[in-house]
């Protein structure tokens, strides 16, 4: 890139070069520093709420070096990718085909568990007399699935089906991933002061998509802003990934 030189003039040698971005943003600097670091060896990249299928597993490991990715809580956009997304489809049709309360109850508390939250405890239940031939029957009229010899309803009855293998291969969020989690019980009063922890976490730790009330909430560039607020005010630290390379499930 003949280019990247003169975004560092030669009056300002001493300064390093910075690449950040959020959301669609964040993977967008993580491929660029990518591109830039054997230009610029001391580049940083700091990349809050990345799209999670974005690296392959090497190039993820490479980029740990240079990039660190912020995730708050559980954003959906850092666990968003084809195998995730064939897994939680799957995992719905056999909940749903499994379980023992009309599917309109289900619609109407999965809607009001999003918007709302609640207690999950009351959630469909596993029906026990039902015979194993029952449960692969089409739902709701979808007998084209069926027809079409759909995989998603000829093994429902078992994970270890070769059509759960993975057919995409697995891509993971850019760098070393800080996840910053609120700290404390789950359930606190209106007017409680929210505290957060944040670890060194794996990307194997993002492959799977976590159904929540916080899922597009924690995506929000204000929320990412609060929580690094509150850890900065709480317990400055920073987060410069060289000096903690030896130990990565280091809390903060």
């Amino acid at each position: 890139m003949p280019t990247a030189s003169h975004l560092l003039p030669g009056g300002y040698k001493e300064y390093k070069l910075v690449v950040t971005g959020h959301s669609l943003g964040a993977g967008t600097a993580a491929l660029l520093a990518i591109l830039l670091r054997t230009s610029f060896p001391t580049l940083q990249c700091y990349s809050f709420s990345p799209p999670g299928g974005l690296l392959s597993k090497a190039l993820a490991d490479y980029s740990k070096d240079f990039v660190v990715s912020v995730v708050l809580g559980k954003d959906l956009v850092p666990r968003l990718s084809i195998p995730n997304m064939e897994d939680l489809k799957r995992r719905i049709l056999k909940i749903v085909t499994n379980c023992n309360k009309p599917k309109y109850r289900i619609l109407l508390q999965g809607c009001w568990y999003e918007l709302f939250g609640g207690d999950p405890d009351d959630f469909p239940t596993e029906m026990d007399s039902r015979r194993e031939e029952q449960l692969s029957q089409p739902l709701l009229g979808e007998e084209s699935l069926v027809i079409r010899h759909s995989s998603s309803y000829q093994s429902l009855a078992s994970d270890d089906s070769p059509a759960h293998t993975a057919a995409h291969l697995p891509l993971f969020p850019p760098g070393r991933i800080l996840h910053i989690t609120e700290d404390g019980p789950s359930r606190r009063s209106c007017f409680s002061q929210v505290r957060y922890r944040a670890d060194w976490s794996s990307e194997m730790a993002f492959r799977g998509i976590l159904i929540s009330p916080r899922m597009l909430v924690d995506h929000m560039p204000d929320a990412v802003l609060r929580a690094l607020n509150s850890l900065c005010s709480d317990s400055p630290f920073s987060l410069c990934p060289s000096s903690l390379n030896n130990n990565p499930h280091t809390s903060m």
